[in-house]
């Protein structure tokens, strides 16, 4: 049983590592999901974020209104 512990210790330091590394690309290089972000897949889906709903099929990929 001590391979079990093992291998359970390196998957959760392996996800510790991921997770460490997506919080720094998110924070560190801006990909963060913001109004700008919003804003822009709403022009490119032609969604008029005053007027259309999220039931408007093009518009749910765009995220909130």
């Amino acid at each position: 049983m001590p391979y079990m512990k093992a291998i359970a210790n390196g998957n959760l330091f392996a996800s510790f590592v991921v997770f460490v590394a997506w919080m720094v690309w998110l924070i560190g290089f801006g990909h963060l999901w913001d109004e700008d972000l919003f804003s822009v897949y709403h022009e490119k889906l032609n969604c008029n974020r005053n007027t259309d709903s999220l039931e408007v099929g093009r518009c749910q990929a765009g995220g909130s209104s």
